[in-house]
């Protein structure tokens, strides 16, 4: 089933990277990869003219059902988001990472995401990483990030619009009542009244 809108997941990973991206109060970006922030990247293909770059990627995700019936409710979710820091390793990598990270958890503190206004963020860890044997040495920092926001059931219209918008309903047009009634009451034979009203 094909849907206009996008995953709430979607919408959080480039409500973050267009937060990154973007130019602060004072005329300057969060961090010194400026715009180069992507919602969707493999962290694997990246030229050394690139960096310093950004990555967020969503990696893990847990839900809890609440307000359950038959046909409501929704969950609570619990989306791990991971905001990745790349940069050549150069003498001063660590410098250049840590420069980065003061970035993203400033750009982080207090960010609310447009048509994900009910997201509550919480940092929870860093993880530093250095890799100086490939062609292209290079540094990078994870900030990872757990998410709270609730989502209702998106599953199939059943067929209840009339008791779930009644104000939107039309009320039926009756045109005919047919009356049966049936003596003895077991009875298959029946005398039928028609009324038009």
């Amino acid at each position: 089933m094909a849907h206009d809108y996008p995953h709430p997941r979607r919408v959080i990973r480039e409500g973050i990277a267009a937060r990154l991206g973007a130019v602060t109060e004072n005329g300057d970006y969060w961090t010194h990869a400026e715009n180069r922030v992507y919602s969707t990247r493999s962290s694997a293909q990246i030229y050394p003219e690139e960096m310093p770059l950004l990555i967020v990627s969503a990696t893990s995700e847990s839900s809890q059902p609440i307000d359950k019936s038959e046909f409501e409710g929704g969950y609570i979710r619990t989306l791990t988001v991971d905001v990745e820091g790349v940069a050549e390793a150069l003498d001063d990598v660590e410098d250049e990472l840590d420069s980065l990270a003061l970035g993203i958890e400033g750009a982080m503190d207090g960010l609310q995401i447009t048509d994900a206004e009910s997201t509550h963020l919480f940092m929870t860890g860093m993880e530093i990483d250095i890799d100086r044997d490939g062609e292209i040495p290079i540094g990078s920092i994870r900030v990872t990030y757990e998410i709270k926001y609730h989502t209702y059931k998106l599953g199939v219209d059943l067929g209840f619009w009339d008791r779930n918008y009644p104000d939107s309903c039309p009320t039926p047009t009756i045109n005919q009542i047919t009356l049966r009634t049936h003596i003895p009451e077991d009875s298959v034979n029946y005398e039928e009244e028609t009324i038009n009203p």
